[in-house]
């Protein structure tokens, strides 16, 4: 292997753009990337589920409003020991190794992130709590198979 010697380099920082996809902030978002299949709920959303560490399941949920056909909305049940077949594993990130600080949870769904999301790009939807335990996402989606 070839050694490279830095000794005559001048380093400088680099200059970087912020992403736009980069959300930062304390409003409750989802973020849905449809091609790893991976739903990510950021800390806001940690924040406002006191029993964060408790909950190790999710339950997905729909509906839709009768006086609007084909508009569906898609809700998020957060468990403790949930079982059944419709219940996804969820996963926490903590802040450090020794905290107990959970500062973001995820999902993994390719089926449910690609429902959502049919863009090649990870795209982020607006929270409202529904309940103690209830997060809906605040806009419609037109999905193709959903049993009425």
């Amino acid at each position: 292997m070839k050694q490279v010697v830095f000794d005559s380099v001048v380093w400088r920082p680099l200059v970087l753009e912020k992403s736009a996809s980069i959300i930062k902030s304390k409003e409750m978002m989802l973020s849905v990337d449809g091609k790893c299949g991976r739903i990510s709920f950021n800390a806001a959303v940690c924040d406002s589920l006191s029993q964060i560490l408790f909950y190790n399941t999710v339950e997905v949920l729909w509906g839709k409003q009768n006086d609007k056909p084909g508009e569906n909305y898609l809700a998020f049940r957060f468990l403790q020991n949930g079982k059944g077949d419709m219940m996804l594993p969820l996963k926490k990130v903590y802040r450090d190794k020794d905290s107990k600080n959970v500062r973001g949870c995820y999902v993994l769904s390719r089926q449910l992130a690609r429902m959502m999301s049919k863009a090649e790009r990870v795209e982020h939807f607006h929270l409202c709590k529904c309940g103690d335990t209830v997060l809906a996402v605040d806009e419609p989606f037109q999905f193709e198979k959903v049993d009425v």
